[in-house]
C-alpha cells in the first residue's frame, strides 16, 4: 500500500499470497482475516495514513546493515522516511492482539521489548545526518508509541503532524 498501491487486497488476494508463502492451508483463513482487518484498520487510520504516505526517502522492508559498538548489525526496516519536519522515522509495525485491561501496560512492554531493535537501527541511520525518531505501529489495535533514540544524541524540533 506504501508503494503506492491500490488499497487493501480483497481477501482472496490475501489468501492466495499466505499460500504463496507457505502459511499452512489450516491457518490462511484465519490469517488472512487478521491481515486484512489490520489493513483496513491502517489505511482508515489518521495515524496509520501518515505512516503509508509518500514521504520522502520512503522505504519498505528497508534492508539496512552496518557496524555498532564493533559488531555488525544487520536488520529490515518495516518503514522509514523522513517527514515535512527533516526527521527520519523508524517504524516497527506489530501485529501484537491484545484484550482486556492494561493496554498502555502492554504498549510500555512492547516498546521495552523492541526498543533495544531500533535503536541499533537508529544508529545505523542516524549519520545520514536527518534527526531520528522511532515508532510502533499496531495496526490492530491502532496504537503508536514514539521515542527519540539515546545514544545518538540527536533532539527533534517538533513533533509529527498527522493531517
Amino acid at each position: 500500500i506504501a508503494r503506492g498501491g491500490s488499497g487493501v487486497p480483497n481477501l482472496a488476494t490475501i489468501r492466495s499470497a499466505l499460500a504463496h508463502a507457505g502459511v499452512p492451508p489450516v491457518e490462511i483463513e484465519s490469517i488472512a482475516g487478521r491481515v486484512h482487518s489490520a489493513l483496513a484498520r491502517t489505511v482508515s487510520s489518521e495515524r496509520g495514513g501518515w505512516v503509508l504516505a509518500a514521504h520522502v526517502e520512503a522505504q519498505c522492508e528497508y534492508p539496512i546493515t552496518g557496524v555498532t559498538d564493533g559488531d555488525i548489525v544487520r536488520g529490515v526496516v518495516d518503514r522509514t522516511f523522513i517527514d515535512a519536519n527533516g526527521t527520519r522515522w523508524i517504524v516497527d509495525y506489530k501485529t501484537s492482539a491484545h484484550e482486556g485491561g492494561g493496554l498502555q501496560e502492554f504498549l510500555d512492554d512492547q516498546q521495552r521489548r523492541y526498543r533495544d531493535q531500533l535503536e541499533r537501527y537508529a544508529r545505523l541511520l542516524a549519520p545520514l545526518g536527518q534527526p531520528v525518531r522511532m515508532g510502533l505501529y499496531f495496526p490492530l489495535l491502532d496504537e503508536w508509541r514514539e521515542w527519540v533514540p539515546e545514544e545518538t544524541g540527536q533532539t527533534v524540533k517538533t513533533s509529527p503532524r498527522t493531517d
